[in-house]
This record gives C-alpha cells, sequence and structure tokens, in this order.
C-alpha cells in the first residue's frame, strides 16, 4: 500500500501529459481570424490563411507559421487559440515607405525605407516612381539610384504633395502642381537638392507677386552645381 501514494500521481502525470499532448490533434479548426496593427489583413493574405480551416489545431498552426515565417512583410506575428474552434492571428507590418511602378507590367512593388521590396500589388497610394522596366522581386533590393529617387519623391511628396515621378535617361523627373518640371539626378545629397528646389520655387512665387518675373520658368534643372531653369 506504501508505493500506492507514489503510483497514483505518476499515473495522473502520465494521463496530464498523454492529453496535452493529444488535445491539439483532437480539436478541429473551423474559424481563422486576421488582424494587423493597421485593421484586416490583406485578402490575398487571408485567402492563403484560410485553407488552414478544417484542420486540427496542431496541423493549422504549422500550415499558417510556414506561411508567415516566409512573408517578408511581417517584423513579427503571434497565433492564439479560442475556444471552441477559432484561431485568432496577430500581425505586425513592416510599412513599405514608398513604391515603384513597372510600366511594363502595370503593377506596384512596394519598398520599404532600406530599399527592400516586401510585395506587389496592382495599386497603391504610396508616393511612387515609374520605371519603364520590371523591379527586383519580393526580398530583393531595388538599386542605389532607385531608392534616391524614392526618397525624393518622398520629400516632394511631404512639401508639395506630388506623389509621383518617372526615372528617365538617368534623371528623376517630376512635374509640379502649377505645371513646372523639376529634374534631379539620381545620386547626390538629397536635402540639399530638396533645399534648392524650395528655395527656387519661393523666389519664383515673391517675383511673380512683386511683377519682376520677365519669362515663364517651365523647367528647374537640379542636375547641375548651379540650377538651370528653362
Amino acid at each position: 500500500m506504501k508505493y500506492l501514494k507514489f503510483i497514483f500521481p505518476i499515473i495522473a502525470l502520465i494521463l496530464l501529459v498523454g492529453l496535452i499532448v493529444a488535445t491539439p490533434r483532437l480539436i478541429l479548426i473551423k474559424h481563422i481570424s486576421c488582424q494587423s496593427q493597421y485593421g484586416n489583413c490583406f485578402d490575398d493574405l487571408e485567402e492563403k490563411l484560410k485553407k488552414a480551416e478544417g484542420k486540427n489545431l496542431r496541423e493549422a498552426k504549422k500550415e499558417i507559421e510556414d506561411i508567415l515565417k516566409n512573408d517578408l512583410s511581417l517584423s513579427d506575428y503571434s497565433t492564439q487559440f479560442k475556444i471552441p474552434d477559432t484561431l485568432k492571428i496577430s500581425l505586425l507590418e513592416d510599412k513599405p515607405k514608398f513604391a515603384l511602378k513597372s510600366l511594363s507590367k502595370n503593377v506596384y512593388g512596394l519598398v520599404d525605407k532600406e530599399g527592400l521590396v516586401l510585395k506587389i500589388e496592382d495599386n497603391t497610394t504610396l508616393p511612387y516612381v515609374e520605371i519603364e522596366d520590371s523591379f527586383p522581386n519580393v526580398g530583393e533590393k531595388v538599386s542605389e539610384k532607385e531608392l534616391f529617387a524614392l526618397k525624393i519623391i518622398s520629400g516632394v511628396f511631404s512639401l508639395y504633395q506630388i506623389d509621383k515621378g518617372k526615372i528617365q535617361n538617368e534623371s528623376l523627373l517630376i512635374e509640379l502642381k502649377n505645371g513646372i518640371k523639376v529634374i534631379f539626378p539620381l545620386e547626390g545629397d538629397k536635402d540639399v537638392l530638396l533645399g534648392a528646389l524650395t528655395v527656387i520655387l519661393n523666389r519664383l512665387n515673391e517675383d511673380a507677386k512683386e511683377l519682376k518675373i520677365n519669362k515663364v520658368v517651365y523647367e528647374i534643372d537640379l542636375r547641375f552645381k548651379n540650377p538651370v531653369l528653362r
């Protein structure tokens, strides 16, 4: 009898461990919900995740983790089981800062501040730069010149709410709301170039108010040490 007080706890422990191990295989997941810090997940990601519905908890979590760990637009994620049959997924997305638009394919590559292509979309509300050819694949970085152009268009958007430009002839072309075209180089000091543009536009506005402007300016070329007005 003195051994029974040791045997029963061991049996109980074995049963408990067995229950813990077996439970994920017995629970059937019927619903999967997905949220990020910006709201609902993208439709294409939701569609992929919902393929895990109908599987047991263990299989569903493994399938979902395989999907999410390969998604470069995510910096972190977590899964939480909700009784009786729901798996809740919370995502922390890396927010893209700007986009490249491929004119040949008519799609946008959403790019983070380091130049990494996070995903490809059919449209975007981000400031973007048009290029004739294709941009790098998801998970690859854009070129240094493309990244510089993206940083310029981001700055122009902040200053003047112009959200697009185009890389052409090794330069970035932007058209302002007043019709003036601005040509930027694809390398240099971003802040200096944007500052020069601001100074020139302010001076043109002052001259126009004082009726001292004798020539209409259609183009500002910032590719030279001394900007050229045409």
